[in-house]
């Protein structure tokens, strides 16, 4: 049980091990990640969808894009 006041740290989804392994979106949780995107502060997984939607912003983040294939 978490004290008032106190930040819980969430836990970090366990990058896949290979990229046949299903990884889910990390905007939506629903669709299967098509893209892994790396930045200073972390990697994201999106669906192709998100990463259309967040691309401006992505750019500038983003130092790597990896698009994931479904083999």
């Amino acid at each position: 049980m978490l004290e008032t006041g106190t930040i819980a740290e969430l836990e970090q989804p366990e990058e896949p091990k290979t990229f046949s392994e299903y990884q889910p979106c990390d905007s939506c949780r629903v669709a299967r990640a098509m893209w892994k995107i790396s930045g200073d502060s972390g990697t994201l997984y999106l669906c192709s969808h998100h990463k259309n939607k967040f691309e401006p912003k992505l750019a500038s983040w983003g130092k790597e894009f990896l698009e994931l294939s479904l083999q």
